[in-house]
């Protein structure tokens, strides 16, 4: 994964999360809501390494830097490989941590498992032990801590529901998607938000068990005072509370509109990041193959820039009388490798002239321009087997005579 997919994972996550809050949220069920909270979680992990090379228009790279110093030419090697590496590097790590907190989680969970209290409640295994910090459901078995009787029946109850409407396998997905994306900050708020809605769904499910609401309200005020049991673990914060009992007595409302609106909107944002991804720069290591030059063999980098080297000195003259605001001047050029192998688009995206608009600033860019266009390119650059357009960048520096 590159920079700018985290860049438009983040988007991602920020716009579905103010779809969510400011549209969405009031107007559907818990059904409906755990459904969009799930696809939003798939879109903003997942869309990012999805790639479709038939929507790629351009696919960067920047060459090392080209010096002129008294009409010869040398590179300046570029150190743009070792910063993705160390990037890719960060990632993996995070992703390590992630795997790493899951098994300690679980031989953590065994030893709760061979050590606890065990007994069976409709067909289900319920392990009490001590050191359990608070109830919580695990492949189809219930652990909770020490607790009264009738604290233990509610709680039961409600982790029976979560298993009864599969909250497991939710969470099975979002550990996989936090292991791939952990440094997306919007995933893990829009995993707290599922997580909530587990929860209502659970409430709801007990209360419609038992029928006895205001009870059960009071059993949540109950844990959230006493700051220790999972049963209101994920609601001891103030609003969450309030949420959780509000949606004890409220109206489940469910809108197709809405819940149509919704995935409308989450494939227009996929589509378009993909679109966004597929039409941006892609990083040199995501070409395939460079485009081939006369005299080179496919695959040979080095060799691509040497010739391209060579030809810049043969064909490239600097004009006298030229004046810079810097010397060395350095010229930021970009320039395209069409899907036909054809050369152009050559842009000077930074000029150091003191004036851009001198004759002798434009015979500058006007050689730049001729030595670029004229590069003998036998094929364009490949991309899972699709001809792609490729924009190089590459800093031209230009030395006064008698600089070194």
């Amino acid at each position: 994964m590159s920079f700018s997919s985290m860049i438009i994972s983040v988007v991602l996550g920020i716009l579905v999360w103010l779809f969510w809050k400011v549209y969405l949220k009031s107007r559907v069920s818990l059904a409906q809501a755990r459904f969009f909270l799930l696809l939003s979680v798939a879109v903003v992990v997942f869309i990012p390494f999805i790639a479709f090379p038939a929507l790629r228009e351009v696919a960067p790279r920047l060459l090392p830097e080209i010096s002129v110093v008294q009409n010869s030419l040398a590179w300046v090697p570029s150190s743009n490989k070792a910063m993705q590496f160390s990037a890719k590097l960060i990632i993996v790590t995070g992703s390590c941590v992630q795997v790493v907190l899951f098994i300690w989680t679980y031989f953590r969970i065994q030893r709760y498992r061979r050590k606890g209290q065990k007994s069976f409640i409709s067909n289900h295994r319920v392990v009490v032990h001590p050191d359990v910090p608070s109830p919580f459901v695990f492949i189809r078995t219930i652990f909770l801590p020490h607790m009264n009787r009738g604290e233990m029946n509610w709680v039961i109850e409600h982790e029976m529901a979560h298993l009864k409407l599969v909250h497991q396998w939710d969470s099975s997905f979002l550990l996989i998607a936090r292991t791939l994306a952990w440094w997306n900050p919007l995933l893990w708020t829009l995993s707290k938000e599922l997580k909530l809605t587990h929860e209502k769904q659970a409430d709801l499910a007990v209360v419609q068990s038992k029928g006895n609401a205001e009870e059960y309200a009071q059993q949540l005020v109950d844990y959230a005072v006493k700051g220790g049991f999972a049963f209101a673990h994920n609601y001891s914060i103030t609003h969450q509370i309030k949420e959780r009992m509000k949606n004890l007595n409220a109206i489940q409302k469910k809108s197709t509109s809405a819940m149509m609106l919704s995935t409308l909107f989450l494939f227009m944002l996929s589509f378009g990041a993909i679109y966004a991804q597929e039409s941006s720069a892609l990083s040199p290591i995501q070409v395939d193959q460079m485009p081939l030059l006369a005299g080179c063999e496919e695959g040979d980098e080095a060799c691509f820039n040497e010739k391209l080297l060579e030809h810049v000195v043969s064909q490239m003259e600097v004009p006298k009388g030229v004046e810079f605001t810097q010397e060395p001047a350095r010229f930021w050029v970009s320039f395209v490798i069409d899907e036909e192998g054809d050369v152009g688009s050559v842009e000077l995206m930074r000029s150091p002239c003191a004036d851009p608009n001198s004759e002798e600033c434009a015979e500058v860019k006007a050689e730049i321009s001729d030595a670029l266009t004229s590069l003998p390119v036998e094929k364009a650059a490949v991309k899972g087997g699709v001809f792609v357009k490729v924009e190089y960048t590459v800093p031209v520096v230009i030395a006064m005579k008698g600089e070194e």
